[in-house]
């Protein structure tokens, strides 16, 4: 069924009458029934209106044992809300686990021949309404009897089912398009392309289309949604109108469909982001996505400007860059000439990007100056082919509203440099290669490249030195797991100013996990933060960006009510990336990244031949983010299957696993329990384990479903069990006693793989 289930699987209540002759049955009396249940599969529901709910016979000949071989007749009838048999009721068998006879209609009561425990039928309703479904087995030949005599005066409840909708089925016939989108601002943005013709329903989750819009919190624009039934338009019809994001915001929170079959509603955003409006009507919900971006530049700073001087007839190369940002503190991203975003002085003419400052000596002119998008740190970096004379210098970068930024720095002849020193990351995936790129200083901290200087590498993992020559080179690692978390040293050497420099490069593992760089994040703020991937000792680890295919972002765990959006807001590059996050509401937010990269390697065939074989990688990390708030609390983190466990990011070592039973997550009682610093006993004469955390005393018995919390009894679903030489228990059970929250991640296949809990 594509109805949601909305309540979890009922144990439902047997029917017992005592067992009579046949021939006590009158003509005015009831008709005995013997012990049965007649189970729903998905218990008390709401279902719409020619849609099947299956239920399950689980009929006794007592109260213990079931039935396995066919009773004599199996029946089945509905009562309305006014406590009459209805006929709208529907019966059908469905899958049966013996022969069974075709269900009969006596007075709106149905009768099947042959019924046994574990037969499967179909109930629907031919009209919306509140249903009660009952059941019994026949204990009689007669089957010729009318409702009345049938029913008698059995009211036992077995499963209330309240139908709705209409007789066709929304999800099948309903369709909806944005049929206009009106800018209502002057401004000249456009809206991206939006799905202008019906689309076509598939299920309950359908996307309109897209729409991009300016995040200044003024623009708004008003947006048009029709609605059909199949070929008419649907009128009269309410639709619920909502955000996933305080980030963007609409103007009302329901609608009714016009004799157009049109609603109308304006949305305007605050923050850049991609974010989603749900319209809902008659159960079937839209989704519009929204991209909040395009920006318009307001304000302008200084990022980065060197401390130290420029060397002469060298490049400026990232030494200088400033951020753009918009009214609402939105990086203004990628700018250019087609793209100006209120900076159009700045890439069209050299009016708003000029020199205040030069050397009379330079002849550079304001047409030399450029602004280079630098996606890696989203800022604007200066470019300048080649700086031709000493002096200080001054650039002023103006925004077409006026605000400017004004940079400075010097440049000067390079003397005899007095060090060497490496440009090259610290560490390096084993496999991989680095680059080192040396250069000198001199003695007013002037840096240039070291063309002439000669770069070795020593380390039993290198494989290939190469590319030795303009003061670089090139060091390839070996495979071999076994250097995985060793070094080598890279030296550089200047035999013309007799000057060296050595740099130990540390060797990480294979791509392990994603760690985040912040837990603390601030409310109603577009929070960026960075990840990366790293090995099994926390390293981060270099992943070829050509590898990666996607990431994705799931929030496991949030406050009630608030509204949260992450999304990509960095391209990944080179294992590193950028999620961004803004939430409504203070506390704690859980979200786990998954990244999928594409490994190819070289593998031999069946005759020895080298192949190239691709495989899909997997990271996943998960972290819980303080928002609003100082810290996230005690966290713990245990994994399936795994004697390891991280207690506020220090590891130990526990001596019973958490595993998997019968579809519920066990865990070690007494290692969740000390983690957070509970008090532990066990009393072996009783098998009673008693936990005390925070004024709470928590009692569990091995065997025992029954457990007490400050002395009140509760009861689980499942019993403690010992395993090995510890005392396993469920664990949202025990976890909840105590307050703490328990939230399980899932692994590229869908398993439950680290499960996180907080205090």
């Amino acid at each position: 069924m594509k109805n949601k289930k909305l309540f979890a699987i009922l144990t439902l209540v047997c029917f017992m009458m005592t067992l009579m002759p046949v021939a006590a049955f009158a003509a005015d009396g009831p008709v005995a029934i013997d012990t049965s249940a007649f189970v729903a599969t998905d218990g008390d529901q709401s279902v719409k209106t020619g849609k099947p709910v299956e239920f399950t016979f689980a009929g006794n000949n007592s109260a213990t044992q079931a039935v396995t071989t066919p009773a004599q007749a199996f029946m089945v009838w509905a009562v309305d809300a006014s406590g009459a048999v209805s006929s709208a009721l529907e019966l059908t068998v469905k899958d049966a686990v013996a022969t069974v006879g075709e269900a009969k209609n006596y007075d709106n009561v149905y009768i099947v021949d042959g019924a046994v425990t574990g037969d499967k039928f179909n109930v629907e309703f031919a009209r919306a309404g509140k249903y009660t479904v009952y059941a019994g087995v026949l204990r009689t030949a007669d089957n010729s009897l009318n409702a009345a005599q049938l029913i008698g005066g059995s009211k036992a409840n077995l499963s209330v089912i309240t139908v709705t909708g209409k007789a066709t089925d929304p999800e099948s016939t309903y369709s909806a398009a944005v049929s206009e989108v009106d800018k209502l601002s002057t401004d000249g943005y456009e809206v991206v392309a939006v799905e202008k013709s019906p689309v076509a329903a598939s299920g309950t989750d359908l996307t309109l289309g897209t729409l991009t819009i300016t995040p200044n919190n003024v623009q708004t624009d008003n947006i048009t949604v029709t609605f059909w039934d199949k070929d008419q338009k649907l009128t009269g019809s309410t639709v619920a109108i909502d955000t996933n994001s305080a980030n963007i915001e609409v103007n009302k929170t329901t609608a009714k469909t016009n004799i157009l079959g049109q609603i109308q509603f304006k949305v305007a955003a605050s923050r850049e982001g991609k974010y989603e409006i749900y319209l809902s009507v008659n159960g079937i919900e839209y989704k519009l996505i929204v991209n909040a971006g395009n920006t318009f530049a307001s304000y302008i700073e200084v990022e980065d400007q060197p401390n130290a001087p420029i060397a002469l007839y060298e490049g400026i190369d990232g030494d200088v860059s400033f951020t753009i940002t918009d009214i609402n503190g939105n990086t203004v991203k990628n700018a250019s000439k087609t793209n100006t975003q209120g900076m159009d002085g700045i890439f069209n003419g050299t009016k708003y990007l000029v020199f205040t400052e030069k050397p009379a000596a330079s002849s550079l002119e304001n047409g030399d100056l450029s602004l280079k998008w630098d996606k890696d740190d989203q800022d604007y970096d200066l470019v300048i082919g080649s700086l031709d004379a000493e002096g200080a210098y001054t650039v002023k970068a103006i925004l077409d509203n006026g605000a400017y930024a004004t940079a400075k720095f010097e440049v000067k002849k390079f003397q005899t440099p007095v060090s060497i020193f490496m440009e090259v990351a610290d560490t390096v995936e084993l496999g991989k290669a680095v680059a080192p790129q040396a250069k000198y200083v001199d003695a007013n901290g002037v840096i240039k490249k070291a063309k002439d200087a000669n770069i070795a590498a020593t380390g039993y993992a290198i494989s290939t030195l190469s590319d030795t020559s303009n003061g670089k080179a090139v060091v390839a690692l070996k495979t071999d797991e076994k250097y995985a978390g060793t070094s080598f040293t890279l030296t550089a050497v200047s035999e013309r100013y007799n000057l060296v420099a050595t740099k130990e490069i540390k060797i990480t593992g294979e791509g392990a996990a994603i760690a985040f760089a912040d837990k603390s994040l601030a409310v109603n703020v577009n929070n960026k933060v960075e990840w990366n991937i790293v090995d099994e000792a926390g390293n981060k680890v270099k992943v070829d960006t050509a590898d990666w295919v996607s990431t994705k972002y799931v929030v496991l765990d949030k406050p009630e009510g608030a509204k949260v959006t992450v999304y990509d807001s960095k391209t990944v590059d080179n294992g590193k990336g950028e999620m961004a996050l803004t939430s409504d509401t203070v506390g704690n937010v859980t979200v786990q990244a998954v990244a999928q990269y594409k490994l190819t390697t070289k593998v031999a065939n069946a005759n020895g031949q080298d192949i190239t074989a691709t495989q899909n990688k997997y990271y996943t990390g998960t972290q819980i983010f303080a928002v609003g708030k100082e810290s996230v609390g005690d966290v713990v983190v245990m994994s399936i299957g795994s004697n390891e466990i991280v207690i506020n990011d220090a590891k130990a070592t526990i001596d019973a696993a958490p595993i998997v039973k019968n579809d519920r997550t066990f865990v070690p009682f007494r290692a969740l329990a000390e983690a957070f610093g509970a008090e532990v006993a066990y009393d072996e004469a009783t098998q009673a384990v008693t936990a005390e955390l925070n004024g709470t005393t928590v009692v569990m018995t091995i065997g025992s479903a029954t457990y007490t919390v400050n002395g009140a009894e509760k009861t689980m679903d499942v019993a403690p069990f010992i395993n090995g030489s510890r005392t396993m228990v469920p664990v949202r059970f025990v976890a909840e006693a105590f307050g703490i929250k328990v939230i399980p991640t899932y692994d590229e296949n869908g398993a439950t793989a680290d499960i996180l809990f907080n205090l």
